[in-house]
């Protein structure tokens, strides 16, 4: 192994050795005893595989970490089939394991690997109507690998999960293993292993370093596993929260905020967090003219991609009414622990209030939800759907009707602009998504197909009042 740029550690073939880490392997909580058999209470070669925490198979039910009978749990909604833990569950513990990075057909929705031995488990874990899934496709060396000269970690590891280079799926996905540097001491200082596509040259996104800070992890602290690499005791904490699922142990949201996140006097306390900026991905159109009328009554209009992470969190954390634009600011909420805000989501697709309500719920009480609004389409073609890309939509709101709906949410008065007004913005709006390159990708869609799908844009957008 080697050291990166900026004392980050890059798992690379051709090394011998580093240790990353002192202390022997965590084997109980803290204030319990280490009796003689605790060594062997992780995996070891040859031995069986036998975690502390039962995950679930792919596609069934997840029984994960289930509490002694007659244990009070909280109460969730009948067609949630979790069994939710009393308290965060102690790490599996791999011992003498080699894995290998992220092996390419790895995306946001399959993550790939390899590992030795076979059939080991690392589960990433998502939620889908009530039910978890693993994602994972873990698949064994194969015979020349992994070779003898092999780089080695030693001392306590602690597995993040894969590297996802996306804001809100990263926020969603891969924290949420790292509390387990604040629960248990013997893991306070271990660095975090993320597996990153050993194919492809490193990227360090630019969120990244202020995301790990809020989570008590330096960018210094991170190993990004780049080649197959022996890990002499990698920790494997039960994720607290699962993306489009609820908190997997009582209390997980309890934990946060992970760093000090106190308020300050000037702190705004209603929010309206936007994304008029990226109308070409997804949106709706007219929210500038939205964000003009809620600016001029006092309410505080954030891009949150124009803040820093720890700025956009603390204020969640500390406000007392917030509308979310549908989007991916949303998940700024995994970051801030409880808050007393009461929420107001403004949908733009289908399934919207599933897909963001347990990461709100976990924070705060259930949030209202605003959803009147027609989509007309989108400048982008879905290849693996053989659809237009529905995540990447244009839609008509209904803007008079949210601004009112604003207005009773946060108690202030707002001046709702004139019919004309509505439309002229509106139009505006989707010509200029229309000329906006970055709303067609075109590795993904053909000059015909772009075509196509403007044409069926500007008939939705005439069919609804708002020729171009």
């Amino acid at each position: 192994s080697r050291a990166a740029a900026g004392g980050r550690v890059e798992a690379t073939a051709g090394g011998r050795g580093v240790t990353a880490g002192g202390g022997g392997g965590l084997e109980v909580a803290a204030g319990e005893a280490v009796g003689p058999g605790a060594a062997a209470a992780g995996w070891r070669r040859g031995a069986a595989i036998r975690p502390r925490v039962a995950f679930p198979a792919r596609g069934a039910p997840c029984n994960t970490a289930r509490p002694p009978p007659g244990t009070a749990l909280p109460q969730h909604d009948s067609h949630d089939s979790y069994a939710i833990a009393p308290a965060a569950p102690l790490p599996q513990v791999l011992r003498d394991l080699v894995l290998g990075p992220l092996d390419p057909g790895t995306s946001k929705f399959r993550i790939r690997f390899r590992a030795d031995p076979p059939g080991l488990a690392l589960p990433h874990l998502r939620a889908e109507r009530g039910r978890l899934f693993d994602v994972t496709e873990v698949t064994p060396f194969s015979p020349a690998e992994p070779g003898p000269d092999l780089p080695r970690l030693a001392g306590p590891v602690l597995y993040g999960g894969p590297y996802i280079r996306h804001f809100a799926h990263f926020a969603a996905e891969c924290v949420h293993r790292l509390y387990a540097r604040r629960l248990w001491p013997d893991l306070a200082r271990a660095p975090v292993l993320f597996q990153a596509e050993g194919h492809k040259p490193l990227k360090i996104e630019p969120w990244l370093a202020p995301v790990l800070e809020l989570c008590g992890v330096a960018l210094e602290e991170v190993i990004f596993l780049r080649a197959p690499t022996r890990i002499e005791a990698l920790h494997v904490p039960l994720p607290g929260r699962i993306m489009v699922g609820p908190d997997l142990f009582a209390g997980y949201a309890d934990l946060f905020p992970l760093v000090p996140m106190e308020p300050r006097p000037d702190d705004p306390q209603v929010l309206y967090l936007g994304r008029s900026q990226h109308l070409h991905s997804g949106g709706y159109a007219g929210e500038a003219l939205v964000e003009e009328v809620l600016a001029a009554a006092g309410i505080t209009v954030i891009h949150a991609e124009a803040h820093p992470v720890a700025e956009v969190a603390r204020l969640l954390r500390h406000a007392s009414h917030v509308v979310f634009a549908e989007g991916g600011a949303i998940q700024n909420l995994h970051f801030c622990g409880r808050t007393r805000a009461r929420m107001l989501l403004v949908g733009r697709r289908a399934g919207t209030f599933e897909r963001f309500r347990h990461v709100i719920e976990a924070v705060a009480d259930t949030p209202e939800l605003f959803e009147d609004y027609r989509t007309l389409g989108a400048l982008e073609w879905d290849v693996a759907r053989a659809r237009p890309a529905a995540t990447r939509a244009v839609v008509h709101m209904n803007i008079a009707g949210l601004l009112d709906r604003i207005a009773r949410f946060t108690g202030r008065s707002l001046a709702c602009p004139a019919p004309e007004v509505i439309a002229a913005r509106v139009a505006q709006d989707l010509r200029a998504c229309l000329a906006d390159p970055r709303a067609t990708r075109p590795r993904t869609t053909t000059p015909e197909q772009r075509a196509a799908l403007e044409a069926a844009l500007r008939a939705n957008a005439a069919a609804a009042g708002v020729p171009l």
